[in-house]
């Protein structure tokens, strides 16, 4: 098994899952900012792998239960569902045996009705939005291409992914855009468009790519911060200090991650003090910045922000943390921030 197998399977199940939550939270962000149209949320009952037709036969009954009285044709408009999908055979199932125990894949699809005469445009928008999407999130350009079929009155695009390691001895397939202008579209002036993200995949593509190691050979897991499990962890260095020393930096910690707790985006990894964390644990659980407290803090009140990317500790004062951080982490923040 390679080191990269070996470290998916080792890697924390909560990680995984926080990645997945992530991925699907920028994707909802997505669809909301980017597409011209209303985008709304429904669900959908766990389904085979082949879900096109649930999915379109939900979209069209949501329309018209929901929507049909007061959205026109002539308009476009989107639907989003989050579902679980089983895998529809041994050889899938195996495939992700290092991300998941159970056998259920998670999937995200838009459902997008647009007017005939916007067709066109909106699949090559949301194909080529996608794909920069894509490229966006990971530490570098993804090796993803366009994929094109044709077949009778259906369109088909599909984004993938070249995974770097010997995992697997294809490509794998993150989005698979279709045009469903078929006999299960009841609506005259309407075409249906879907954009189905495999979710697993995704996680798959986005872990290969920001799978690093350093000079030392250890790993570090340069995940965007938008789809880190933790931004932030505190990390206690307590060499040189006594035991009354420890004690404060402790109290410093929890004070800290009180001040944090007003910026739930902003996720911390749980601080335990019978069990800190360290900074190779850091850097292997993607975690994008370290708060490390040294004896130094308690003389001078100066606290280092270690960066996993560039490995640099920042000096700052224990006053200016909280807007550092807001700084870095959600600078829009900044705007409402009032020292205390």
């Amino acid at each position: 098994m390679s080191l990269f197998a070996n470290f998916l399977n080792s890697w924390p199940a909560y990680c995984k899952h926080q990645v997945i939550n992530n991925i699907v939270k920028e994707w909802k962000k997505f669809a909301s900012k980017i597409l011209p149209t209303k985008i709304f949320i429904a669900s959908l009952p766990i389904t085979d792998s082949n879900a096109d037709d649930v999915l379109i036969k939900s979209a069209l009954d949501f329309y018209d239960k929901n929507l049909s009285q007061w959205i026109s044709q002539k308009s476009s408009f989107g639907i989003i569902y989050q579902y679980p999908c089983r895998f529809q055979n041994d050889h899938e199932d195996s495939k992700f045996k290092f991300l998941h125990e159970s056998h259920i894949n998670q999937h995200v699809s838009l459902v997008l009705f647009c007017p005939k005469s916007e067709t066109l445009k909106l699949q090559q928008m949301l194909t080529r939005t996608r794909f920069h999407w894509y490229r966006k999130l990971s530490k570098s350009p993804m090796k993803s291409g366009f994929q094109t079929n044709l077949n009778g009155n259906e369109n088909l695009f599909q984004i993938g992914y070249q995974p770097k390691r010997p995992i697997f001895d294809e490509s794998i397939t993150l989005d698979t855009i279709r045009l469903n202008c078929g006999e299960q579209n009841s609506l005259q002036d309407v075409d249906i468009i879907s954009c189905n993200s495999n979710l697993h995949n995704c996680l798959l593509a986005f872990l290969d790519d920001c799978f690093t190691r350093n000079d030392e050979e250890k790993i570090v897991m340069k995940l965007n911060p938008q789809l880190v499990p933790f931004k932030l962890a505190i990390n206690i260095d307590s060499d040189g200090c006594k035991a009354i020393g420890h004690r404060k930096l402790l109290e410093v910690a929890e004070h800290l991650i009180g001040l944090l707790e007003e910026y739930p985006d902003i996720s911390i990894f749980p601080f335990t003090p019978d069990n800190p964390i360290t900074i190779d644990q850091c850097d292997r659980l993607a975690v994008k910045y370290c708060i490390i407290l040294t004896e130094e803090t308690l003389r001078t009140g100066i606290i280092h922000l270690r960066n996993r990317d560039t490995t640099i500790s920042e000096q700052i004062h224990i006053s200016n943390l909280l807007k550092t951080i807001l700084f870095y982490l959600q600078p829009e923040k900044l705007i409402t921030y009032v020292d205390k």
